[in-house]
């Protein structure tokens, strides 16, 4: 065997190794057991919008169009929902109880006075 190839297959054992040991301590975790139907579809939406901010917020950042300071800041948000059925025209209702929207906190809402 030459160099190279020992030390690339010594490499591949300590890289095993090291994976057996994360799996080794991957913790079991006891879960509930299910005592309903499964949902049958899961929607994960995840969008970008623009949040108007302050100029401050924005300095030193170029706009949209060139030679403009932006306006905005990304923003990302997200909903996770169940669909268990369909309006008349054929678009998915979302289950109330099981829909959960997510939108981090913007350092323009959650500034201090």
């Amino acid at each position: 065997m030459e160099p190279v190839e020992r030390t690339a297959e010594a490499i591949r054992a300590d890289i095993a190794q090291a994976e057996q040991r994360e799996i080794q301590r991957a913790r079991q975790l006891d879960l509930p057991i299910v005592v309903c139907q499964p949902i049958a579809i899961l929607y994960v939406e995840m969008d970008g919008t623009g949040e108007p901010v302050v100029k401050a917020e924005t300095e030193g950042r170029s706009g949209k169009e060139s030679g403009q300071t932006a306006h905005t800041r990304e923003v990302k948000i997200g909903s996770v929902f169940t669909q268990t059925t369909w309006d008349k025209e054929g678009y998915a209702i979302r289950d109330p109880a099981l829909a959960v929207s997510s939108r981090p906190a913007s350092s323009s809402i959650c500034r201090r006075p």
